[in-house]
């Protein structure tokens, strides 16, 4: 009898728990934290979200386990138990991290992200405060990466420069533009003033934000969602062109996008023993796995390249002509 009674006594306490008490739920933890309160306490609360559509609502408490970091969205599992008697600041459920399910960066600083779209300027914040009217100017800026260059429309006039993108920095030269006299062209001049010397940028939350040299920080927004541009540059890139690659069954499949008379054509081709004088110059020689077709053989040659994975090749045509390509391994 008195081993019944402990045992009543120690379930009622909620010192011995059961499996019935515990559920586990996945939640969508914010980047940032917003202020809220607790009683007459005002603190900094998480944000969390029950899925990626729902709304934002704030959370004060703690979840045991889980280290929260500013500028990362993370999906988590979490484990909730009813407690027996309320905390003095009013929390009745215990949390507690059962695992990290997925983590996504909301801070980004690649540079590759500001060549993949057109920039639409949507604020102008000076002193902590908005211009006015910034939309209505339909400015906008591009970067180009292969050139360190930026273009642009101020809202009147056209304008390009030289722009050193690095990760998280851009370095901008002097703006040239048009000379149109427009009224109301205060949002231009102040854009083209911003656009000066050593800038940094982030994007969050689907706009570029980048903080000026005079203090100011210009707001973008891109033409097609992070997310899709995100996704776009992280796909394998496929190349066309002149290329060669080493397929499982040992034969080399070519494309001659560059060469007319087999442009848009997938070939086969079989590696075939190279003679004393042709290892001089060399390194594959590839025979047209089809006798008849207008290229017969391609002659991927030693010489180097300024680029790593570029080869000087010779393609032989079927009339015994020759000529000198470039073509990209993408092995």
């Amino acid at each position: 009898m008195k081993r019944l009674f402990l045992i009543v006594v120690l379930i009622g306490s909620g010192i011995l728990t059961s499996d019935a008490q515990l559920t586990s739920k996945y939640w969508y933890v914010g980047d940032a934290k917003i202020a809220c309160q607790i009683g007459d306490m005002v603190t900094s609360c998480l944000k969390v979200r029950t899925s990626p559509d729902s709304a934002w609502r704030d959370f004060p408490w703690e979840i045991e386990g889980f280290l929260w970091e500013p500028g990362t969205e993370t999906l988590i599992e979490l484990e909730e138990t009813p407690l027996t008697t309320p905390t003095t600041e009013g929390q009745t459920i215990k949390y507690k991290l059962v695992r990290v399910v997925e983590v996504k960066n909301t801070v980004l600083k690649n540079k590759a992200l500001l060549g993949a779209s057109k920039w639409k300027l949507v604020n102008i914040e000076q002193d902590r405060k908005m211009l006015p009217m910034v939309k209505r100017a339909n400015a906008w800026i591009t970067f180009n990466l292969d050139s360190n260059t930026v273009s642009g429309f101020g809202g009147c006039n056209s304008f390009g420069g030289n722009a050193e993108v690095k990760e998280g920095e851009i370095g901008f030269g002097q703006m040239l533009s048009t000379l149109k006299a427009c009224p109301g062209d205060s949002i231009e001049r102040r854009l083209l003033e911003t656009l000066v010397g050593q800038s940094q940028f982030y994007i969050r939350n689907n706009i570029l934000f980048i903080t000026c040299q005079n203090n100011s920080t210009l707001h973008f927004r891109p033409e097609k969602r992070i997310d899709s541009l995100v996704n776009s540059l992280n796909k394998p890139q496929i190349y066309r062109g002149n290329t060669y690659n080493l397929l499982r069954n040992g034969q080399y499949g070519i494309t001659l996008d560059d060469v007319p008379e087999s442009a848009n054509k997938n070939y086969l081709f079989n590696a075939v023993k190279l003679t004393t004088v042709e290892k001089k110059t060399i390194k594959l020689k590839l025979v047209n796995t089809i006798p008849d077709n207008e290229v017969q053989e391609v002659h991927i040659l030693l010489k180097p390249h300024k680029t790593k994975d570029v080869k000087h090749a010779i393609v032989v045509f079927k009339d015994g002509t020759k000529r000198s390509i470039f073509v990209r391994n993408v092995l």
